[in-house]
């Protein structure tokens, strides 16, 4: 398992993964970002990966 800090261009994974353990859809943000866009910081976020690169954890704060 690897676990890694996210970066930009790591959103797209980031949201596939939380919306799969919450069971929604990956919704582009809105201008601005909207109240949960604005309150992530992809500089403070880990992604989780199997040893086959498999996304399967993520945590942000």
């Amino acid at each position: 398992m690897e676990i890694r800090s996210t970066t930009d261009q790591d959103i797209p994974v980031f949201l596939d993964v939380v919306h799969a353990a919450f069971g929604r859809f990956t919704q582009t943000p809105t201008e601005g970002g909207g109240l949960w866009w604005s309150a992530l910081e992809m500089d403070r976020g880990l992604l989780a990966f199997t040893a086959d690169g498999r996304p399967v954890g993520t945590a942000a704060a």
